[in-house]
């Protein structure tokens, strides 16, 4: 170092030489105004040199002034580098930059200056090791740092391995020596969790499979969220693998979870919510229930099966049918599934889905149906099915109605062979007679059907054409009732006009309107209106004295409007009865004394042709008018044989009135045509008392009768008033 003052100077010596980071040696005076001496570095670095004020003076005894220190680089070592992340360093950001820093100044080795545009070529970037890949990056300088930024993030857990060769000096000429550095990134994948099972459907407890994306820590049973179900038995397969098994509570969904930040990587990552798994869990079988219709079907009709869940396999072969067929079977709805069902007529359909017969997608088997049954009818088979209680409803009131048109007849005769036995003359004034009214009762019980009879009849007659005949009008009432509780009643009005052709006989003529009304139980119940109109002749003549014969036979047409029900079947019918009757009697008439013995031989015969019978009917809300049934015949035939005695007295002498009383036994056979034909044969007894005024004018009667026939009992009991102007 050469130390120059401005003038000559004394007193200065190495004693006022100020050196950092050195020392002073080997001084020497050049002149009074030069000196020099020697600095030895201590070491590396800044070398600083200072002379101290006033350590020499001028030969005006001025001190000097301080020198302008002098700096000095020492520099014996090669420039080094220090490359950030380190060589082994762990967990760097994937967004780091690296930085090589040198302790000096460097240049390149040609002395050239580093710069952005060449300081690229220096470096070494690669993927894992010096053989791996190259990473793309783009380097800078800033001083004494280069600043290396690769062009996209680094990888998770990448290793990269970074380098700069002996390429730059610093200024004195020595050379850097080679640097590298291989570091770790950072762990930044956050581990997700997958959950999986064996199917979506089960029948019991199923297991679940947690697989995770990397080895994870902290995962437990109680990081499973499970809805309708347990967890329990956690295995651990690998430090990203685990099992565990999942109880279902109840038949229905099982939903399976594990949340966000159950467990973390090694690099600290939470876990992302897995998927969720969604198990269909049946531990039951199905049911299947039939529903169809509520009433009496007539025709085809809609079923229902509903399963309670799907169900596989389900055909037209799994439902059983009795008195029936299935067919049409629609699954657009599953597992309601519909079908039709073609019934027989008249039978009970009886509908199962037996057991086992279909399965569930678990593979249960079905639990059996309900047993659905209905009956299947319709008009015609519920017709047909009581076509014996509908004729008997018809041939009953034909019965009725023939019974009630022999007794009109008969009483008709009666009075007639009564006008003819007295002795009665060509029509007279006197003989005009007013309304006469007769009546009677009839009970009939035998073991199986009983029957009430109530009749009787008025009459009236007056004398017409020339005297020659006599005009007639008289009428018959007629209720009857069974043990059915059957009851029918007719009324009976006819015009008749009679002669005597001879002495000893009588003739006559009629023609009738009979008006019918039945109210009907039993099997069914309802009701008939009728008319009917009837002619006829009667002729009574003696045979011998005292002998006396009357024939009598009618003819007649009765229109009928039924309607009847049975609760399920309505009728409705108008049809029509063609009848004939035919009666004889013989009567003798034997006086002993004031007594007189009039016995009788009756035969009464009657017929009804009702033959094909038209209905209409409506039953389950149908109707069908195009039913008819042949009720056929019935006939009534009646033989009886009864003497009557007959005692006449005074039974008031002050008033002198005649009365008669009658006994009369009775011997009788009755044979009943119709659906069957019953012939029953008995005795009876009959009593009576008649009592007349004095000039005959007025006369009253009373009578009661009883016959058994087999096992039926009747009594009739009659009461009549006659008086004539």
């Amino acid at each position: 170092v050469t130390a120059t003052f401005s003038e000559p100077v004394t007193g200065f010596d190495i004693n006022d030489v100020v050196v950092t980071n050195g020392s002073p040696s080997n001084f020497s005076s050049v002149s009074t105004s030069i000196y020099t001496f020697d600095v030895t570095p201590s070491a590396d670095g800044a070398v600083t040199v200072n002379t101290n004020a006033s350590g020499a003076a001028d030969n005006s005894g001025n001190g000097s002034a301080a020198a302008t220190q002098l700096s000095v680089t020492y520099d014996t070592t090669a420039p080094t580098v220090t490359i950030v992340p380190t060589d082994g360093a762990t967990d760097v950001a994937s967004t780091s930059n690296i930085t090589i820093t040198f302790n000096e100044a460097v240049r390149l080795l040609d002395d050239t200056a580093l710069t952005d545009d060449n300081v690229d070529a220096l470096i070494t970037l690669k993927d894992t090791d010096a053989s791996g890949t190259d990473i793309a990056f783009d380097a800078t300088i800033s001083g004494q740092v280069i600043t290396v930024d690769p062009t996209s993030d680094f990888t998770s857990d990448q290793v990269v391995y970074v380098a700069i060769g002996a390429t730059v000096e610093d200024i004195l000429g020595y050379a850097a020596s080679a640097a590298n550095s291989t570091f770790t990134v950072a762990d930044s994948v956050i581990p997700t969790v997958t959950l999986s099972t064996t199917g979506s459907l089960v029948s019991g407890p199923f297991l679940v499979i947690a697989t995770f994306s990397e080895p994870v820590s902290g995962f437990g049973l109680d990081d499973a969220v499970i809805t309708n179900g347990t967890p329990s038995n956690l295995i651990t397969l690998s430090q990203s693998v685990y099992t565990f098994d999942v109880t279902p509570t109840a038949d229905g969904v099982v939903t399976v979870n594990v949340p966000a930040a159950t467990a973390t990587d090694a690099g600290g990552n939470s876990n992302t919510a897995s998927n969720q798994l969604n198990i269909l869990y049946d531990g039951t079988a199905p049911t299947v229930t039939l529903t169809g219709p509520t009433s009496t079907v007539t025709e085809p009709f809609d079923m229902v099966a509903t399963f309670s869940e799907q169900v596989a396999g389900f055909t037209l072969d799994d439902i059983t049918v009795t008195n029936g067929t299935a067919s049409a079977l629609d699954a657009s709805e599953a597992p309601v599934y519909k079908f039709r069902v073609t019934p027989v007529i008249g039978q009970t359909i009886i509908i199962i889905i037996a057991a086992n017969s279909v399965t569930d997608t678990i593979g249960f088997g079905n639990i059996a149906s309900n047993s659905f049954s209905i009956d299947a009818s319709n008009v015609a088979f519920e017709f047909a099915k009581n076509e014996t209680a509908i004729r008997n409803v018809i041939t009953g009131e034909a019965s009725r109605a023939l019974r009630s048109t022999i007794a009109s007849n008969s009483r008709l005769m009666r009075s007639a062979r009564q006008r003819l036995i007295l002795n009665s003359q060509d029509c007279e004034a006197s003989q005009e007679k007013s309304l006469d009214v007769n009546g009677s009762a009839d009970l009939s019980i035998t073991d199986n059907d009983g029957e009430i009879r109530i009749s009787g009849d008025f009459s009236q007659n007056k004398c017409m054409f020339s005297k020659r005949w006599r005009l007639l009008s008289f009428g018959d009432f007629n209720v009857q009732a069974d043990d059915d509780r059957n009851v029918s009643g007719y009324v009976i009005g006819n015009l008749a006009i009679e002669k005597r052709p001879t002495g000893n006989s009588l003739l006559g003529y009629f023609i009738g309107l009979e008006l019918g009304k039945s109210n009907l139980k039993g099997t069914f119940s309802g009701n008939q209106n009728g008319y009917a109109i009837n002619a006829g002749g009667y002729y009574v003549v003696t045979l011998t004295r005292d002998i006396y014969m009357d024939l009598i036979a009618s003819v007649g047409m009765r229109r009928n409007n039924l309607k009847i029900n049975n609760g399920v079947l309505d009728l409705d019918s108008s049809y029509d009865v063609v009848s004939q009757t035919i009666g004889s009697n013989i009567t003798g008439v034997y006086r002993v004394g004031n007594y007189e013995i009039w016995p009788t031989f009756s035969f009464s015969y009657g017929a009804s042709d009702i033959g094909q019978v038209k209905f209409k009917g409506r039953a389950f809300g149908t109707t069908d008018d195009a039913l008819s049934l042949n009720a056929g015949k019935i006939s009534l035939l009646k033989l009886r044989f009864a003497p009557e005695f007959r005692i006449p007295f005074i039974w008031n002498t002050r008033s002198r009135n005649v009365s008669l009383g009658t006994i009369t036994p009775s011997y009788n056979c009755e044979q009943a045509s119709g659906n069957s034909t019953q012939m029953n044969c008995g005795a009876g007894l009959g009593i009576g008392l008649s009592t007349s005024s004095p000039d005959g004018r007025t006369k009253f009667n009373a009578d009661y009768q009883f016959e058994k026939n087999g096992t039926n009992i009747s009594t009739t009991g009659g009461l009549g008033y006659e008086l004539k102007f």
